[in-house]
């Protein structure tokens, strides 16, 4: 399962940067999606984008890219969970496990937001930009969290269990 969650991540990832190249960028203004601003974005960063992307745009943002947003944080949350669980060690892992099941929650979160922001009325509801924004940013802190803690899990030391210590005898 772990294999499998990493290919559909390879190739939901990649899918997502061929949507993103081909369709997103010139149906606004070369404009990066919000899915795609690590920093985030203001509101009017947000009203600047949503006025600039085409009909065309708005369907493929709902449509191939949101399908294709479902995947890649779904197998890749999947894919690190496993990858922390069954190759880490100690409490890192397990904690890296959690971040990455987070970063899969807070991804579809901000994808129902975005949807909505989509699918609203210009100016856009404020209140929703900032939700947007705030998971879009923590998306990113918590995959960074993941892989940080993935990494720790891998380099710790085992330690000795009480009581096994001989003490020299």
């Amino acid at each position: 399962m772990q294999v499998a969650a990493a290919i559909i991540a390879c190739l939901s990832g990649l899918g997502l940067a061929l949507v993103v190249g081909v369709r997103l960028l010139p149906e606004a203004g070369w404009q990066l999606p919000f899915d795609l601003r690590f920093f985030g974005y203001s509101f009017e960063t947000a009203e600047g984008y949503l006025t600039a992307i085409t009909p065309l745009g708005r369907d493929w943002y709902g449509g191939p890219f949101r399908v294709l947003d479902t995947l890649f944080p779904l197998s890749v949350g999947l894919w690190l969970s496993l990858l922390a669980l069954r190759r880490g060690r100690g409490l890192a892992a397990s904690a890296a496990a959690g971040a990455a099941t987070l970063f899969a929650a807070a991804d579809l979160s901000e994808n129902y937001t975005l949807m909505q922001l989509m699918a609203g009325p210009l100016p856009p509801d404020a209140a929703l930009v900032v939700q947007a924004n705030f998971l879009t940013m923590a998306k990113y802190g918590l995959i960074l969290l993941a892989f940080v803690l993935l990494a720790k899990s891998w380099v710790v030391k085992p330690q000795a269990k009480r009581g096994s210590e001989t003490n020299g005898k």
